[in-house]
C-alpha cells in the first residue's frame, strides 16, 4: 500500500474560438480579400484581386472577366477581375466597385457595367444613404446614384481624394483620404478640420456615434460625431495597421505583428482569442453565427465560438489520449490519459496524478468506478491488475496474469463484476471491500465485454464483440446477436421506456422495441456508422460518439425520413473529432449534467444546455445549373423545351453556412409526386422530357432541422401538333368514316350480279360492256 503523490497543477475547460482556413486548394482565387458581403439569399460573397467569388459554405465559384459560368447566359462576370468594395441595394442586386473599371452590377445571373466615370475608375467603396441612392466613393470624386434609374450625380469633385468611408445613420457618410475628412448628406458636403494640423485620412472606420481615424502620421485618433469632440488614443501604429468594421456595429484593429484585435469604446484593445496571427482586411458576421475574416495575403478564415471544451492533462502538451473517466461525487473528475497515469481534478479545476505505476505496476488505465456507498474509486489497468484509491491511499487488491484490459463495474443489487478481454468475472467482495474471490462466468468465456448496464427487466446486459446479452444468475434469458439482425460487434447499450438502443462498432444504431429490430446506417441519414457510447440526457434525447464526432438524436421515434440530428465536430470545438470508445469507462455523465468523452487526444467536456434544439432557419436550394441536350439553359429565364429535346439535367446547390457538410437535399419532378432524397451529386437526369408543364422542386434541410421552403423550376414543352389528342381523334374518326362509305357502297350493290359486273368491265375498259 503507498500513498498518492500530490503534484497539483491546474486543469481548466479550454473553450476555444475555432478556426477554419480557405485558400487556394479549396477554389479561393486569391490569397488576399478586399470586400465581403452576405447577400439577402444568404450567399457570402467576396472582392478579390482574382475576381468575383460566390461561396455557398461548401463551393466557391469564381465570376471573373473573362470567367464563363456554365450555368449563366449573356455577360456572365464582372467589368474586371480586381474587385474592392460589394454592396446589395434593395432590389437584390450586386454592386461590384473595381479598381479599374467602375462599377459592376449583378442581377438575376446577368451581369452588366454602370455608366459612370467613364467606365475606367477606381471604386474604393460603395455604400447605401438610406433614401434609395448609393454612396460610390471613386477616384474621379464621390457619386451618388439613384438605384431606380441608375442615374448618377457627382457630390464632391475631385481627384483620388477619398480612399475610406463610414456611415455614421440617418443618411450621413463620412468620406476620407487625401483630402481629409468629409460629412456627407444628400443634399450637402461639409469638411471635418481633422485635429493638430493633419490633413490626410489613412484609414477609417465607424461605430455607433463614434468615428475611428489612423491619421497621415500613424496615429489612431476617436472623434465622437455628436459632440465634435477629438481624443487621441494612440501614437505610432505599425504602417500597415488596418480598421476593420464589422456589421454588428464594432469595430477591430488589425496588424502583421499583434492580429486581431477589439476596438473598445474607450480605446483599448482586446485581442481576438485564435486570432492573434491574423492580419484581418474585412469582417463579416453571417446569419449562422459564425465571423469571416478576410485577410491580407492569408485567405479567408472562419470564426465559430466553441461549445464544447476540451480538457487535456496538464505538462502533456495536449497529446495524450483520454482513456477512461469518472465522477468523484463532488464536482471533480477522476481521468486516464493514456499511459500517463490517473489524474484528479476537483471541482475548483485544481489537479494532481496519482503515480498509480508505483503500486499497480501499470500507468495505463483500462476502466475507473466510483462505489457511491464507499466513495472508493475502484481502478482496472491494461495488464489486467485491480486497484482502489480509499481515503486518499491507493493499493492492489486482485490481479489476473496473463489477461489484459480490465473492466470494473457494480450493478444496482450490489455484484461486483470484472471483465478482461477474454473472460467476465464475479467477484466476492466483503463489506471492507476485500475482494475474497474471482468466478468465471461460463456464458462468456472468449468473449470481449466493453459495456456492463443494469438491465430494466431484471439482470445485467454485458455488451461485447458478440452482441448484447442480459445475464440473471448465472443464466443468458435475452440476447440480441447477429442471428437476431444486431451486428456482432456492440460497443453501447442504453435502456429506457423506448427500448433498448445498442451502437456497434461500424454497423450503426440498433432499436429493439417489442421483440422488433430497427437498424439506421448512415444509409438512413445516420451520421456516423460507429456508435461506441450513448448517454441520454434529462430532455430525452441521446449523445452518441463515434469515430466521425459526436451526434445527438434530437427525437424518437425515428420517422420514415430517418434520425434528426444535431452533429458536433471540429467547428464546435471538438478537436481532435475521433471517440476513443474501446474501454469499459470512456464516457460518463458528471454531477452536474455534463458529459464527459474521451477523445484519441483529451477529454470533450459537453454542456447539454448549449445545444438546446436550435430555431436556425433551413439551408437554403438553389439550382445551380440546368443544361438541356448538352446545352446551357438559363434558370431565371428558361425558354421553351423543343421537339427533340432530351436529356434534361438539374444541379442542386444549397447555401448552408452554419453546417455546410451536413446538410441533405430531396426533390420531386411533377406537383404531388413523392420526394426523393438526392445523392452526393445532388443532380437529376431526365433523359425523356415529358411533354407540357414540367415542375421542378427542390429543398434542403441540416440533419437536426426541418426541410425548407422548395426552389422551383418550371418547363414548358408544348405538345406538337401531330402528338395531340384532337389530332389522334380526327384521323382516328376520317378513318371511320371512310370505312363506313365504303362499306355503304358495297352493301348497295349486293345482289345485282350484273351490275357490279358491268362497271367493272367499264373500268378495264375490255369493250364488253358494248355487247
Amino acid at each position: 500500500m503507498a500513498a498518492a503523490v500530490p503534484v497539483e497543477d491546474r486543469l481548466d475547460p479550454d473553450y476555444r474560438n475555432t478556426l477554419r482556413h480557405y485558400g487556394d486548394e479549396q477554389g479561393l482565387p486569391q490569397a488576399s480579400v478586399n470586400a465581403m458581403l452576405q447577400t439577402r439569399d444568404g450567399f457570402l460573397w467576396l472582392g478579390t484581386f482574382g475576381g468575383l467569388v460566390r461561396f455557398d459554405g461548401r463551393e466557391f465559384r469564381l465570376y471573373g472577366a473573362d470567367a464563363h459560368d456554365p450555368g449563366a447566359s449573356g455577360d456572365d462576370g464582372p467589368p474586371s477581375n480586381r474587385v474592392l468594395a460589394l454592396h446589395e441595394d434593395a432590389y437584390g442586386r450586386l454592386w461590384i466597385g473595381t479598381q479599374d473599371a467602375g462599377i459592376g452590377l449583378l442581377e438575376r445571373g446577368r451581369f452588366r457595367q454602370l455608366p459612370v466615370c467613364g467606365e475606367r475608375c477606381q471604386v474604393n467603396a460603395l455604400y447605401p444613404d438610406g433614401d434609395g441612392a448609393v454612396w460610390a466613393l471613386s477616384t474621379q470624386g464621390v457619386f451618388r446614384i439613384d438605384t431606380a434609374t441608375l442615374q448618377a450625380r457627382v457630390q464632391v469633385d475631385a481627384y483620388n481624394a477619398f480612399d475610406w468611408a463610414a456611415p455614421m445613420g440617418e443618411g450621413v457618410l463620412y468620406a476620407g483620404g487625401r483630402d481629409g475628412l468629409w460629412r456627407l448628406t444628400a443634399t450637402d458636403s461639409v469638411r471635418v478640420p481633422l485635429p493638430d494640423g493633419r490633413a490626410v485620412v489613412r484609414r477609417m472606420a465607424s461605430a455607433p456615434d463614434l468615428l475611428w481615424l489612423l491619421l497621415s502620421d500613424r496615429a489612431l485618433y476617436r472623434f465622437r460625431p455628436s459632440t465634435g469632440a477629438w481624443t487621441l488614443i494612440r501614437r505610432d501604429l505599425p504602417l500597415e495597421t488596418q480598421l476593420v468594421p464589422s456589421n454588428d456595429g464594432r469595430v477591430h484593429v488589425s496588424d502583421e505583428a499583434s492580429g486581431l484585435r477589439l476596438l473598445a469604446a474607450d480605446g483599448r484593445e482586446v485581442p481576438v482569442q485564435g486570432a492573434e496571427s491574423l492580419h484581418a482586411r474585412v469582417l463579416h458576421l453571417d446569419d449562422a453565427g459564425n465571423t469571416w475574416i478576410g485577410t491580407t495575403g492569408q485567405g479567408l478564415w472562419r470564426m465559430r465560438s466553441a461549445r464544447v471544451a476540451m480538457l487535456h492533462a496538464p505538462g502533456l502538451g495536449g497529446r495524450a489520449p483520454g482513456r477512461v473517466v469518472e465522477d468523484d461525487g463532488r464536482g471533480g473528475l477522476w481521468m486516464g490519459f493514456g499511459c500517463a497515469g490517473l489524474w484528479h481534478r476537483r471541482a475548483d479545476g485544481g489537479t494532481r496524478r496519482l503515480a498509480v505505476e508505483a503500486v499497480l505496476d501499470d500507468a495505463c488505465i483500462s476502466s475507473l468506478f466510483r462505489d457511491p456507498a464507499t466513495d472508493a474509486l475502484w481502478i482496472g489497468t491494461s495488464n489486467a491488475g485491480l486497484g482502489r484509491v480509499r481515503d486518499g491511499r491507493l493499493e492492489r487488491v486482485w490481479h489476473w496474469p496473463g489477461e489484459a484490459m480490465l473492466g470494473i463495474w457494480r450493478s444496482r443489487g450490489g455484484d461486483w463484476w470484472a471483465a478482461t478481454l477474454r473472460d467476465v468475472y464475479r467477484l466476492q467482495v466483503d463489506e471492507d471491500g476485500t475482494v475474497r474471490d474471482a468466478r468465471p462466468v461460463a456464458a462468456f468465456s472468449g468473449m470481449s465485454i466493453v459495456r456492463m448496464v443494469d438491465a430494466r427487466a431484471g439482470g445485467v446486459w454485458f455488451v461485447g464483440d458478440r452482441g448484447a446479452f442480459r445475464l440473471v444468475g448465472d443464466a443468458v434469458v435475452e440476447r440480441w446477436t447477429a442471428e437476431q439482425g444486431v451486428p456482432a460487434f456492440a460497443r453501447a447499450l442504453h435502456e429506457d421506456d423506448d427500448g433498448l438502443w445498442i451502437g456497434t462498432y461500424g454497423g450503426g444504431l440498433v432499436h429493439v422495441r417489442d421483440g422488433k429490430v430497427q437498424r439506421y446506417t448512415t444509409a438512413d441519414g445516420l451520421f456516423d456508422d460507429t456508435v461506441s457510447c450513448i448517454l441520454p440526457d434529462p430532455d430525452g434525447r441521446l449523445w452518441l460518439a463515434g469515430n466521425r464526432g459526436l451526434s445527438v438524436l434530437l427525437s424518437r421515434p425515428i420517422g420514415a425520413a430517418g434520425p434528426r440530428l444535431t452533429t458536433i465536430g471540429t467547428a464546435d470545438g471538438l478537436d481532435p473529432v475521433e471517440f476513443n470508445g474501446g474501454t469499459v469507462s470512456a464516457c460518463r455523465t458528471d454531477a452536474n449534467g455534463r458529459h464527459l468523452f474521451a477523445m484519441i487526444r483529451g477529454f470533450a467536456l459537453v454542456e447539454p444546455s448549449r445545444f438546446e434544439p436550435a430555431a436556425r432557419r433551413p439551408p437554403t436550394p438553389y439550382v445551380d445549373r440546368v443544361t438541356l441536350s448538352g446545352r446551357a439553359l438559363d434558370p431565371f429565364d428558361l425558354p421553351e423545351i423543343g421537339v427533340d429535346a432530351a436529356n434534361l439535367e438539374i444541379v442542386v446547390g444549397v447555401i448552408g453556412l452554419a453546417d455546410p457538410g451536413r446538410t441533405r437535399v430531396r426533390y420531386r419532378v411533377g406537383e404531388g409526386a413523392d420526394w426523393v432524397e438526392a445523392g452526393p451529386g445532388r443532380s437529376l437526369l431526365l433523359p425523356d422530357v415529358p411533354w407540357g408543364e414540367l415542375r421542378f422542386e427542390a429543398q434542403a434541410r441540416y440533419l437536426d432541422g426541418d426541410w425548407s421552403a422548395p426552389v422551383t423550376l418550371r418547363f414548358q414543352r408544348p405538345v406538337p401538333w401531330y402528338r395531340r389528342d384532337w389530332i389522334w381523334l380526327a384521323a382516328s374518326l376520317a378513318g371511320l368514316l371512310c370505312l363506313l362509305w365504303a362499306t355503304r357502297e358495297r352493301r348497295a350493290d349486293e345482289g345485282d350480279y350484273a351490275a357490279v359486273v358491268a362497271r367493272a368491265r367499264a373500268r378495264l375498259g375490255d369493250g364488253r360492256t358494248a355487247e
